[in-house]
Protein backbone atom coordinates (compact mmCIF):
# COMPACT_ATOMS: atom_id res chain seq x y z
CA UNK A 1 0.00 0.00 0.00
CA UNK A 2 1.40 3.11 -1.08
CA UNK A 3 0.50 6.56 1.09
CA UNK A 4 -1.41 9.31 -0.56
CA UNK A 5 -1.63 12.76 0.75
CA UNK A 6 -4.90 13.68 -1.48
CA UNK A 7 -6.24 10.62 1.28
CA UNK A 8 -4.62 11.55 4.44
CA UNK A 9 -5.02 15.39 4.30
CA UNK A 10 -8.78 15.86 4.62
CA UNK A 11 -8.63 12.74 7.21
CA UNK A 12 -6.41 15.28 9.06
CA UNK A 13 -8.04 18.15 8.76
CA UNK A 14 -11.71 16.40 9.82
CA UNK A 15 -10.00 14.79 13.19
CA UNK A 16 -8.67 17.98 14.07
CA UNK A 17 -11.93 20.00 13.62
CA UNK A 18 -13.77 17.56 15.14
CA UNK A 19 -11.74 17.91 18.47
CA UNK A 20 -11.01 21.88 18.16
CA UNK A 21 -14.54 22.58 18.45
CA UNK A 22 -15.72 26.23 18.31
CA UNK A 23 -11.86 27.23 18.32
CA UNK A 24 -11.00 25.87 15.07
CA UNK A 25 -11.78 28.89 13.10
CA UNK A 26 -8.70 30.24 14.61
CA UNK A 27 -6.65 27.17 13.82
CA UNK A 28 -8.24 26.17 10.90
CA UNK A 29 -6.09 28.28 8.29
CA UNK A 30 -2.39 27.24 10.25
CA UNK A 31 -4.46 23.46 10.60
CA UNK A 32 -4.38 23.21 7.04
CA UNK A 33 -0.92 24.63 6.03
CA UNK A 34 0.90 22.30 9.02
CA UNK A 35 -1.52 19.27 8.19
CA UNK A 36 -0.41 19.64 4.27
CA UNK A 37 3.61 19.63 5.25
CA UNK A 38 2.96 16.54 8.08
CA UNK A 39 0.71 14.48 5.42
CA UNK A 40 3.73 15.40 2.39
CA UNK A 41 6.31 14.44 4.83
CA UNK A 42 4.39 10.89 6.20
CA UNK A 43 4.35 10.10 2.86
CA UNK A 44 7.97 10.96 1.76
CA UNK A 45 8.84 9.02 4.87
CA UNK A 46 7.06 5.29 3.65
CA UNK A 47 9.04 6.72 0.26
CA UNK A 48 12.25 6.68 2.29
CA UNK A 49 11.68 3.73 3.96
CA UNK A 50 10.39 1.95 1.01
CA UNK A 51 13.80 2.63 -0.74
CA UNK A 52 15.84 1.14 2.20
CA UNK A 53 17.31 4.60 2.91
CA UNK A 54 15.86 4.52 6.35
CA UNK A 55 15.25 1.59 8.75
CA UNK A 56 12.11 1.48 10.90
CA UNK A 57 13.91 3.72 13.93
CA UNK A 58 14.68 6.46 11.64
CA UNK A 59 11.17 6.31 9.97
CA UNK A 60 9.93 6.77 13.53
CA UNK A 61 12.06 9.15 14.70
CA UNK A 62 11.26 11.66 11.86
CA UNK A 63 7.67 11.25 12.19
CA UNK A 64 7.75 12.14 15.50
CA UNK A 65 9.79 14.90 14.70
CA UNK A 66 7.34 16.03 12.09
CA UNK A 67 4.48 15.65 14.52
CA UNK A 68 6.26 17.73 17.03
CA UNK A 69 7.03 20.77 14.66
CA UNK A 70 3.40 20.68 13.92
CA UNK A 71 2.55 20.91 17.43
CA UNK A 72 5.13 23.73 18.03
CA UNK A 73 4.14 25.80 15.36
CA UNK A 74 0.27 25.58 16.17
CA UNK A 75 1.48 26.59 20.02
CA UNK A 76 2.82 29.40 19.32
CA UNK A 77 -0.39 30.71 17.56
CA UNK A 78 -1.37 33.39 20.26
CA UNK A 79 -4.87 32.66 21.98
CA UNK A 80 -5.36 28.77 20.79
CA UNK A 81 -3.83 27.17 24.16
CA UNK A 82 -1.49 23.93 24.30
CA UNK A 83 -4.85 21.42 24.84
CA UNK A 84 -6.37 22.70 22.08
CA UNK A 85 -3.06 22.30 19.95
CA UNK A 86 -2.64 18.94 21.38
CA UNK A 87 -6.00 17.68 21.09
CA UNK A 88 -6.22 18.77 17.21
CA UNK A 89 -2.60 16.94 16.33
CA UNK A 90 -3.15 13.91 17.92
CA UNK A 91 -6.40 13.54 16.63
CA UNK A 92 -5.60 14.31 13.17
CA UNK A 93 -2.67 11.45 13.67
CA UNK A 94 -5.07 9.04 15.07
CA UNK A 95 -7.21 9.30 11.98
CA UNK A 96 -4.74 8.06 9.49
CA UNK A 97 -2.37 5.77 11.76
CA UNK A 98 -3.57 2.74 10.49
CA UNK A 99 -3.45 3.59 6.71
CA UNK A 100 0.09 4.87 7.45
CA UNK A 101 1.50 2.28 10.01
CA UNK A 102 0.01 -0.27 7.26
CA UNK A 103 1.55 1.59 4.37
CA UNK A 104 5.31 1.16 6.19
CA UNK A 105 4.52 -2.10 7.65
CA UNK A 106 5.60 -1.46 11.31
CA UNK A 107 3.77 1.28 13.89
CA UNK A 108 5.27 4.76 12.84
CA UNK A 109 2.69 6.52 14.54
Amino acid sequence: MKLDFTALYPRMLEAAKAVAGKRWPALEAYAEMQFIKLSTALVEIQRLHAAGTIDASRAHALAVAEQRGVRTILAAIQGLGTLTVEKATHAATAAIAADVNKAVGFRLL
